[in-house]
């Protein structure tokens, strides 16, 4: 399937952000069924590979969760903040990963342009659509289409921030 697929010819670092989102996946199962040891467990061996993994550790917060609920409308409101001070919080953000890093990073790979707001676009079409379905959607009640827009709520979210610059950093 590696192979075949042709993932072989991307850069080392998309590999390992692949091979990284790949046991983020096998892991997702297990958040649902609520087995936090082996979900932990496999987000651990994921952040390894890649540390951004570390992200996903959110996801506990939104199982069972409805959609558009009020950690959803917080999140969105926390990101507009983060938004507006985006180079306040990157003064204080980029010292604090450079102690957790052995890795310097500079400053400068945060400053720049913004991300294209066509991005931003494409990123918010899910969001949009649910928000204007989200009383149908919660009727289901089904886990896994919950944890799926919420976790496309915060994709948005990390596009909504980007758009103030620090593009290079949010995709």
């Amino acid at each position: 399937m590696y192979i075949t697929s042709g993932l072989f010819v991307f850069s080392m670092a998309a590999i390992k952000q692949s091979l990284a989102m790949s046991i983020i996946a096998w892991s997702i199962p297990f958040a649902l069924q609520r087995n936090w040891i082996k979900f932990l467990l496999l987000v651990l061996l994921a952040m390894t590979i890649h540390s951004f993994a570390l992200i996903f550790l959110i996801i506990p917060l939104f199982i069972g969760e409805k959609i558009w609920g009020k950690k959803a409308y917080l999140l969105i409101l926390s990101a507009l903040v983060l938004g507006i001070f985006f180079t306040n919080f990157i003064n204080i953000f980029v010292p604090l990963i450079n102690d957790l890093k052995e890795i310097e990073t500079s400053y400068s790979y945060f400053e720049g342009e913004s991300i294209n707001i066509f991005r931003v676009m494409v990123f918010g079409v899910t969001p949009v659509i649910s928000w204007l379905y989200r009383k149908r959607v919660n009727l289901h009640n089904d886990q896994v289409l919950n944890l799926s827009i919420n976790m496309s709520i915060i994709s948005f979210i990390f596009m909504l921030i980007a758009i103030n610059g620090g593009a290079n950093s949010f995709g």
